[in-house]
């Protein structure tokens, strides 16, 4: 099977080639020029008007693909690896080398590049941007999944442990982190699939959400516990699970997007974490209809309540 699919994406690989070698006759430009041109339009009109934004996006990330599979640049994709582990270290901006990179793409695809003032290439400058928005997107992925890839342990996160438990006014009883959605007596085994970023959204939601987080502990009964609940800090994980488990760019994509990643990831952490609350707030709603509707009985329908929620949404 897998050799059929490997001839079918080889045959369609081909095909595109052909297309692309007879479109470069036709135009007497490269895809990546004819795409950067349209981009650069789009940007102008959505800098404008605000409209225009899907195609730009669109023209963005048909710009990657074709620089991933361009035959002048070979190993693309571990290039703009290098870029994002470069940037993590503070060795070099971000915008210097994303310039130094589309200088590199025009000229191994013979487009002109600036060299003064007065002779501005639509297309380089396109292919700045682009990049720089792609590095950025990388960026912000890469900074979730190493915060997701760092285990919680009690012994170690004490001090955040301990923030949270006065945040929630816990008491002192062997039950306090059941109490609030946890599983067991240590809330750091809940954890297993969110790492940090898991434990940081409780925080940050019980820190900057207080009135939020008491109303769904309250409301959701995780408290007491009742035959029609749900624990709210299992939500909260699931929540966050959720949002590290959807397609990385289409997501990624649109947090940069409508959360101003465009232009700088600082904070796209604490940004993330907003995005959870509000996220896990719609859950709240919607898990009060699904009890008045008689959807939701008994906590065994939370697991099932929660997945009906995350189809519903258009991330």
């Amino acid at each position: 099977m897998e050799d059929v699919d490997s001839t079918v994406a080889n045959s369609i690989r081909r095909a595109y080639k052909a297309w692309k070698r007879i479109m470069h006759v036709v135009c007497d430009n490269s895809a990546i020029e004819r795409i950067s041109r349209v981009g650069f339009l789009a940007e102008i009109e959505s800098n404008k008007s605000g409209q225009n934004v899907r195609l730009l996006r669109r023209q963005i990330w048909q710009l990657y693909g074709e620089l991933m599979i361009s035959d002048q640049l070979p190993h693309m994709n571990q290039v703009m690896h290098d870029i994002v582990i470069e940037l993590t270290d503070g060795s070099k901006t971000e915008a210097d080398m994303c310039t130094q990179l589309a200088t590199e793409v025009c000229n191994r695809k013979h487009i002109p590049i600036p060299r003064g003032s007065k002779q501005l290439s639509l297309s380089y400058m396109f292919i700045c941007k682009s990049l720089l928005t792609i590095v950025r997107i990388a960026s912000a992925r890469h900074l979730l999944k190493q915060a997701a890839a760092t285990s919680v342990v009690y012994g170690e996160n004490t001090d955040i442990f301990e923030e949270l438990e006065s945040l929630l006014v816990l008491g002192s009883g062997e039950k306090k982190w059941q109490a609030v959605g946890f599983q067991g007596k240590d809330p750091s085994t809940d954890f297993r699939r969110t790492g940090m970023v898991g434990l940081r959204f409780i925080l940050h939601m019980a820190k900057y959400q207080p009135d939020d987080t008491t109303l769904i502990i309250s409301e959701s009964r995780t408290d007491i516990g009742t035959d029609i609940w749900y624990p709210f800090a299992l939500a909260a994980i699931h929540t966050v699970d959720l949002l590290l488990r959807l397609p990385e760019y289409r997501f990624m994509e649109t947090f940069i997007y409508r959360c101003g990643f465009i232009h700088s990831t600082d904070n796209v952490l604490a940004s993330f974490y907003r995005l959870c609350g509000y996220i896990l707030i719609e859950y709240h709603e919607s898990w009060k209809k699904d009890v008045t509707a008689g959807k939701y009985v008994t906590i065994m329908d939370f697991e099932q309540s929660f997945k009906r929620f995350s189809m519903s949404l258009d991330l």
